[in-house]
């Protein structure tokens, strides 16, 4: 499986950032490294620099409300199209090219057991289960996939996951239904989330939490990708 030969990259982005939006900027330099990807899509906010297109929704106060709502602006952007495309993230960042299977981390049942820190949160734990629970209704795979990784979506897929809309994982759901029909390739790795800068030891793609923008974390970045690209005005 090779990434496909175009691509647009759509970024959800919410209202509040620790270091004003800067990780965005540093997200978007590491685009280069994808070379498939042609354009970049904002879905919710667009700061005053970034020079993209941009497609406006609300953030409520429910973060999982606000990934779906964003997923059906974006499918309601695609319809009619084919062509995949690149979701990713303003705390995702690829440092070289690589290609991108689905990654995933063992079944949802190990991620529920395993829950620590926030992630033990009655709320988020709710979630997983819920989640494991509706895919089993369906008769559908039950493989972990909520990890901070780029994805390649396909609109179809991407549709008919809207049809499960809930207090559940969108991205668990998405890529258990594209295993499912599509059988698109996937890769057991363990999460690319960095809580601290001295976690870094030359990843492929990492994630970042907001503890990692330390006066380090953010002149690390800075390191990585020097250089403005073209979905910066300034």
């Amino acid at each position: 499986w090779q990434n496909e030969p175009s691509m647009i990259a759509v970024y959800p982005l919410g209202h509040y950032s620790v270091w004003d939006n800067n990780e965005l900027r540093y997200s978007l330099r590491s685009l280069h490294n994808i070379p498939e990807v042609t354009d970049v899509i904002l879905v919710g906010q667009q700061p005053d620099w970034a020079n993209t297109q941009h497609i406006y929704t609300y953030d409520g106060n429910n973060r999982v409300e606000n990934i779906w709502r964003k997923m059906e602006m974006i499918s309601e952007y695609m319809e009619g199209s084919n062509n995949a495309f690149l979701f990713m993230a303003d705390d995702i960042f690829i440092t070289r090219p690589t290609s991108l299977p689905m990654f995933y981390d063992g079944d949802i049942q190990r991620k529920i057991d395993n829950a620590e820190g926030v992630q033990s949160s009655g709320r988020y734990r709710d979630m997983l289960i819920a989640t494991k629970m509706l895919l089993e209704y369906h008769s559908l795979p039950t493989i972990n996939f909520a990890l901070h990784y780029p994805l390649i979506v396909y609109p179809d897929i991407l549709k008919k996951s809207l049809e499960f809309k809930g207090e559940y994982s969108w991205r668990t759901i998405y890529c258990n239904l594209s295993y499912h029909y599509h059988r698109q390739e996937i890769q057991e790795r363990t999460d690319c989330k960095l809580w601290k800068p001295e976690h870094y030891d030359n990843h492929d793609i990492f994630s970042i939490s907001d503890r990692f923008l330390t006066k380090q974390g953010r002149e690390l970045l800075q390191t990585l990708f020097p250089d403005k690209c073209r979905y910066e005005n300034y």
